[in-house]
């Protein structure tokens, strides 16, 4: 594993970090709330969370060292269909020649689907290391919006995901360039 690892930074080191656009999915669901909570002594505090909360949320999100590219969610688990199916109406579009879309190792992501859309728009497909994901800027992109979807508890399936789609907002550029530089990426002079 570290020897892929190590491949894939000595790889990374070689690329324009303004062309890397990484690609992720994450979920929640609608009993999602606070781990804690400020209160006075002697005081309680009980948020009340559905105990069968439905179907999870996916999340799926392409972030480049500039921001966001394309957002979208789905209902139940990401499969190949739904992944391709992004690809082609959100992420496909944006996509500029020079790209290098970085994907983890989720199955839906070795569609070879994928490989001909992007390909398509003159960029191209690389896949992170396995047990890769400290090298993926868009995982504390994923911890940010799930702080913002407990903050808010949302306790309705379009509540849940009106708020996931308002907290992608609070993620901004200098988020990103942080994000990157933190997980090891040269940042452009």
């Amino acid at each position: 594993m570290q020897a892929k690892q190590l491949a894939y930074l000595v790889w990374a080191a070689t690329v324009d970090p303004k062309r890397l656009v990484f690609v992720d999915e994450s979920g929640a669901n609608r009993a999602m709330g606070r781990s804690h909570v400020w209160v006075r002594r002697g005081e309680e505090f009980v948020e009340p969370r559905p105990r069968n909360w439905g179907d999870n949320l996916t999340m799926i999100g392409a972030m480049r060292l500039a921001g966001w590219v394309a957002m979208g969610t789905w209902w139940r688990a990401a499969n190949g269909e739904r992944v391709v199916a992004w690809f082609r109406r959100r992420l496909g579009p944006k996509l500029r020649r020079g790209d290098v879309v970085v994907l983890d190792n989720l199955a839906a992501h070795k569609d070879p689907r994928l490989e001909q859309i992007v390909r398509a728009r003159g960029a191209t497909l690389h896949p992170l290391p396995p047990y890769g994901h400290d090298l993926n800027p868009i995982e504390p992109g994923w911890a940010l919006v799930k702080k913002r979807i407990r903050a808010a508890a949302p306790r309705s399936g379009p509540a849940l995901r009106r708020v996931a789609q308002h907290a992608w907002h609070a993620i901004r550029p200098r988020h990103c360039r942080n994000w990157f530089a933190h997980a090891g990426y040269r940042q452009p002079k």
